[in-house]
């Protein structure tokens, strides 16, 4: 068998290993009615988007956050159709699979340590009351750890720029296509994909890079300061973002606000390839003496 076919088959044998039982202590629970923000918000969202096709939901109030979670619902759905067994049974995918991450992530970890420590994180995971009750739920929670695994995983192997660059590049070429899909008339499956690449792209490389650059590229000398004018900076956009969403959708129509971020992305690797030094592997002493 080849390398990679083995490695895949490694993979799959390993996600089993810890999906088996994280789904048996939550199999009485699949039917739990939804509760708190999963009732309030991300259910909703999602629904309005399986049965409307609506990105901004009409059915409760839209918040911050992009419609991931509720994309990635909508595709078991539209797989499996709507119930509360298939999201319960979507979100622990989503945690089993943050389990296997966290096992890989133990193994690069515990190398020279004698035994087997890399199973031990996984299965106090597993152990974890909180773990066990959010992994299972509809929220950002379980997405979020999965992601953050991921980008540890890869932040210092891939290098910060790099994968600054490639988080801009994805996402501006899945808002591109994003647009032409709209332009096209194209809807269902295809939208959900390409929303669900862009999500991804974003919680691989930008999401979690950005805030580890802004605690290294500032001198000692004004770190605080820095920092803080560049996270008011963050959300600041953020709003603006979520704030100018539904103008430009009806200003520009759907294919042109996502060309126009797709401009702007494009426009940030730039920004990011000529501007942005690497600094996996230095000391942020070695950070400020490159930068002057």
């Amino acid at each position: 068998m080849p390398r990679h076919g083995r490695s895949a088959l490694y993979l799959s044998i390993f996600f089993l290993l810890f999906a088996a039982p994280l789904f048996a202590i939550h199999f009485s629970l699949l039917n739990l009615p939804y509760f708190w923000d999963e009732l309030g918000q991300f259910i909703p969202t999602a629904l309005d988007l399986l049965r409307d096709g609506a990105w901004v939901a009409h059915s409760t109030l839209p918040n911050i956050h992009p419609p991931g979670v509720e994309a990635y619902l909508v595709l078991w759905y539209k797989l499996f159709g709507y119930s509360i067994p298939i999201t319960r049974v979507a979100m622990l995918a989503v945690a089993a699979s943050g389990l296997l991450i966290l096992f890989l992530l133990s193994i690069e970890l515990s190398r020279d340590a004698p035994g087997v420590p890399a199973f031990l994180p996984p299965f106090l995971m597993l152990a974890s009351p909180l773990f066990y009750t959010q992994s299972m739920m509809a929220q950002l929670d379980m997405p979020a750890m999965v992601f953050t695994l991921l980008a540890l995983g890869l932040v210092d192997r891939v290098g910060r720029r790099a994968l600054m660059l490639f988080g801009a590049a994805g996402i501006g070429v899945s808002h591109l296509l994003l647009g032409i899909t709209y332009r096209a008339g194209v809807k269902g499956l295809p939208i959900l994909l390409l929303t669900l690449c862009t999500i991804g792209f974003y919680a691989l490389s930008l999401a979690p890079v950005t805030w580890v650059l802004i605690s290294e590229l500032f001198p000692n000398r004004v770190r605080g300061l820095g920092v803080s004018v560049a996270v008011s900076a963050l959300w600041i956009a953020s709003f603006v973002l979520t704030f100018t969403f539904p103008i430009l959708q009806r200003a520009l129509g759907s294919a042109g606000t996502f060309w126009t971020y797709a401009g702007i992305c494009f426009a940030g690797f730039v920004f990011v390839r000529v501007t942005v030094p690497e600094t996996s592997g230095k000391t942020l002493e070695e950070i400020e003496r490159e930068l002057g």
